[in-house]
């Protein structure tokens, strides 16, 4: 008998019937993703640190992207904010067979997440290059930003919403809990028919990431 050996990341992938070209149309998908893993997450009572996506290519190349952060974080929005930075890094010059999000550097929940209290002013903005360039007068352009820029930036903005979103999420939790899990979820999976969340299935892995593929609002709620 081999005993079970604890998760080491938690996720979700899925390969789409047609590949996708539209990078809006990735986005949703990664939303739902990202909502099915951070919520298996915080089930199972771990944060994370590594946030990774990764893509296939209608020709089937394989590419993944990572941002580490420097605090465990277990909040959909959170999460969501960092892999969306993620994709966005991602030129999109070829269909995309296959989408995936994962969270690793897994930790307890109980013991992971710390509130900070910050009594240093808010940095300045960074100034923006077009506005350098105008005060600069006529010379070359200025370098694009680098896309690590934009995931510290990502980062950062995520460990501020782990912190304010806190109770938000907890709330979101015991709603779902109560009611099932289609009963509150992201605005951007709203569609004609409802709220479309899907949970389990087939291709997610981690904690109660197994089994049948199903939809969570299939579930009914425990009233």
């Amino acid at each position: 008998m081999v005993p079970e050996q604890p998760a080491k990341s938690i996720g979700h992938e899925e390969t789409f019937a047609a590949d996708l070209w539209d990078r809006g149309q990735l986005h949703g998908h990664l939303v739902r993703m990202v909502d099915a893993s951070a919520t298996n997450l915080r089930e199972a009572d771990l944060t994370a640190r590594t946030i990774t996506i990764k893509i296939k290519f209608a020709d089937f190349t394989l590419i993944t992207r990572s941002h580490s952060m420097s605090a465990p974080i277990d909040g959909t929005q959170a999460i969501g904010t960092v892999a969306a930075a993620l994709l966005d890094s991602v030129e999109l010059n070829k269909g995309v067979r296959l989408l995936g999000v994962s969270l690793a550097g897994l930790g307890s929940g109980a013991q992971g997440l710390q509130l900070t209290l910050d009594l240093d002013p808010p940095p300045a903005a960074d100034p923006d290059p077009a506005d350098e360039q105008r005060l600069a007068g006529p010379g070359p352009a200025p370098d694009p930003p680098h896309p690590g820029a934009s995931l510290d930036r990502a980062g950062e903005e995520a460990e501020r919403i782990q912190e304010s979103w806190g109770p938000i999420t907890a709330a979101v939790d015991a709603i779902r809990a109560r009611y099932g899990g289609s009963s509150v979820g992201p605005a951007s999976l709203v569609g004609p028919d409802g709220l479309r969340i899907r949970r389990r299935g087939v291709a997610q892995w981690g904690p109660a990431g197994t089994g049948e593929a199903r939809r969570d609002d299939d579930r009914p709620g425990t009233l």
